[in-house]
């Protein structure tokens, strides 16, 4: 099953253009998508399904790689003008599955996800 994960984490990086370095942050997001995506095994269910029993909630999937936004607090700005968010690429979710694990391109770190609370893709 490694085998499979790992391939599967190499074709998305590769389709996000992400670099090697960004595995850790990756792999855990393709094993979840793996456990809420259907199998012939489980004949059309999903791992997540048979251990719950319940359907997953896929709402807050998204593409791994894609841009999304990290607001700026109001205190944090220069000016009036200034911007309210910065972008950021969406690497997967947090533990909590509250909101978005996001690398802060200006910044080149991840954002915590107790404080991305305001990051939405």
């Amino acid at each position: 099953m490694n085998g499979v994960l790992v391939n599967k984490m190499r074709a998305v990086m590769h389709a996000a253009n992400l670099p090697n370095v960004l595995w850790t942050e990756v792999l855990p997001y393709v094993v979840e998508v793996d456990n809420l995506s259907p199998t012939k095994a489980l004949k059309g269910m999903t791992p997540t399904e048979k251990l719950t029993g319940l359907k997953p909630d896929i709402s807050k999937l998204k593409v791994c790689g894609c841009v999304g936004y990290v607001f700026i607090p109001k205190e944090k700005r220069k000016n009036k003008l200034s911007e309210k968010a910065e972008s950021a690429l969406f690497l997967g979710l947090p533990k909590t599955k509250h909101d978005y694990r996001l690398l802060h391109l200006r910044t080149g770190k991840m954002v915590d996800p107790v404080t991305s609370s305001s990051a939405r893709t």
